[in-house]
């Protein structure tokens, strides 16, 4: 029994070594599962609240596009209805032109363009202030 003993004795300080560095490696894998859920869970949110602030700002230029060209084409009907030349009407899109490269700060504007088929003209009667 003695010999049984002694065996056992000395096998228990390693058999209680390999616990404590089992159920350290339990403790680190939970940990990781726990924090790795938790980050998951914190980037979703993130990447929802980022895609969510950049659909809003499209949307808002996409309305300042379209009130200032609802604006314009206003103004242009009224000038075409009143008799205004063609050069009137040129002139004033190509401020309307300037006005939106130098003052809206809209990312993407590049120019006011038209096409009459109203105006007496040989040609073409496209408009491009640029």
């Amino acid at each position: 029994m003695s010999l049984i003993r002694r065996a056992l004795d000395g096998r228990l300080l390693y058999v209680q070594v390999l616990f404590v560095f089992i159920a350290f490696g339990v403790m680190v894998f939970s940990s990781y599962i726990h924090v790795r859920n938790i980050e998951r869970e914190h980037l979703e949110r993130e990447s929802e609240a980022l895609f969510a602030h950049i659909e809003s700002l499209l949307s808002n230029d996409l309305q300042e596009f379209e009130t200032m060209l609802g604006i314009i084409s206003e103004t242009v009907q009224i000038m075409i209805l009143q008799d205004e030349t063609f050069e009137e009407i040129k002139a004033y899109m190509t401020q309307i032109t300037d006005y939106g490269l130098q003052q809206s700060g809209i990312e993407g504007f590049i120019s006011v363009f038209g096409f009459f088929d109203v105006f007496e003209m040989m040609g073409s009667t496209a408009l491009c202030p640029i």
